[in-house]
């Protein structure tokens, strides 16, 4: 599987004089997806800060769920578990799952 192209990426209105529509690019410019040139303002305008925050909180949110899994597998394993530990847990690696990770 290849790997997706880096972030962080932005949106990015485009206007020309038949067409409106927002496109993500990365840092530098390329462009990775933009929406349906049938414009719709607000709500492509939502959809794509959507997909720009989605993606660029990405790697820090699976990272911060890896070492919460972590740190409630130490403390579980010294101390008695709960309903509540087995929850969060249960809840972090859903997540992880989503993410692919």
């Amino acid at each position: 599987m290849s790997k997706h192209t880096e972030t962080p990426y932005n949106a990015q209105l485009v206007t020309s004089h038949y067409q409106k529509k927002y496109i993500i690019q990365d840092s530098v410019g390329n462009v990775i997806v933009s929406t349906p040139e049938n414009y719709d303002g607000e709500k492509h305008k939502a959809n794509a800060d959507f997909i720009v925050r989605a993606c660029n909180s990405h790697d820090d949110l699976v990272a911060a769920c890896k070492e919460a899994l972590l740190w409630i597998d130490m403390r579980t394993r010294t101390q008695c578990k709960s309903d509540t530990h087995n929850e969060i847990l249960a809840l972090l690696q859903q997540a992880l799952a989503k993410a692919g990770e």
